[in-house]
């Protein structure tokens, strides 16, 4: 059985960020595994539903609220792409430009990147500006840095770097002097804590796309990227990880075709007593987490991996 897991934003009516909805899953293709994240405008407001005889079943969780809500989509041996062609049907997935607009502030990263443009040329150059100087002169927030990082504008550098991708080629250097807090990077109502028996883990959506954050061991309130920016070619399996959060707090469901998925109990068994006949995986039992999970602040700040033992903040 070949399983796609979704993770659907849903942002409240006042909000000015947008609603997505990523797509996650992998195939081993000549004994390589190849690892897929695509992110989608939700499909009327929701997840898309597949109609019946696509081969595509799924439990999907199709409350409303603000939040994260889930689906997953199986199918008996089809590979990510054809299952992707048949769920989104013609939909193409948005680009990286697109996906980090999403969550952009654009006056506030504009106004950081004229600051420093603005700059003695020695500085952000030969010397790199430290972070907190560009912070504390209110003209940069950490997220507005972070944003220009992702755009190849500036590149962070330095001891604390890890909230930004490593490019060498911009010519604004950021030194990270100081351990940015979870909650300057990441918007409120973006982040969802769960705790597994030997880690605590968070799944954040970070520049528009979902990342996880793990906690460094100990009482600690530090936490470090599980997601790599740098090495593309050893991207994290979220379809893993959404699948060990869904497995951890759901319920078990059915994986049913459209035209079952509103329908009762009874009358499911009654559909399917005169209905024909279905492949597998229908009726195939998963965990699916169907309330959506309170955002929960990640207390703490940001740090590599590496440094959890040492870090002295």
């Amino acid at each position: 059985m070949n399983c796609i897991y979704a993770m659907l934003l849903l942002q409240n009516s006042i909000s000015e960020i947008s609603d997505r909805v990523v797509f996650t899953g992998s195939n081993i293709i000549i004994n390589v595994e190849k690892i897929y994240t695509e992110v989608y405008r939700p499909f009327n407001g929701g997840f898309p539903k597949p109609e019946d005889g696509t081969g595509v079943f799924m439990a999907i969780d199709e409350s409303r609220t603000p939040g994260a809500h889930h689906a997953i989509y199986c199918t008996r041996d089809m590979l990510f792409q054809d299952m992707m062609s048949r769920i989104m049907v013609g939909s193409q997935p948005l680009s990286d430009e697109d996906i980090i607009y999403l969550d952009k502030d654009h006056q506030a990263v504009e106004e950081c990147h004229e600051y420093l443009q603005n700059l003695p040329q020695e500085i952000g150059t030969v010397n790199p500006l430290r972070l907190s100087t560009a912070v504390n002169s209110g003209k940069c927030t950490a997220r507005s840095i972070a944003t220009l990082a992702f755009e190849h504008r500036v590149s962070v550098v330095g001891y604390y770097g890890s909230f930004a991708p490593i490019f060498r080629s911009p010519p604004i250097k950021i030194d990270a002097d100081y351990a940015v807090k979870v909650e300057d990077l990441v918007l409120p109502n973006q982040s969802f804590i769960f705790k597994r028996s030997n880690a605590t883990r968070a799944i954040v959506w970070y520049q528009g796309k979902v990342h996880v954050l793990e906690k460094c061991r100990g009482n600690k309130s530090e936490w470090y990227f599980i997601s790599d920016f740098n090495f593309t070619e050893f991207p994290l399996n979220l379809s893993i990880i959404l699948r060990y959060f869904n497995e951890s707090v759901g319920e078990s469901k059915s994986l049913v075709e459209q035209s079952e998925l509103s329908t009762r109990w009874n009358q499911r068994k009654n559909f399917c007593a005169v209905g024909p006949p279905r492949e597998y995986p229908y009726r195939t039992k998963v965990k699916l987490i169907k309330k959506s999970p309170r955002p929960q602040t990640v207390p703490g700040v940001l740090i590599d991996k590496y440094n959890c033992a040492s870090y002295m903040g």
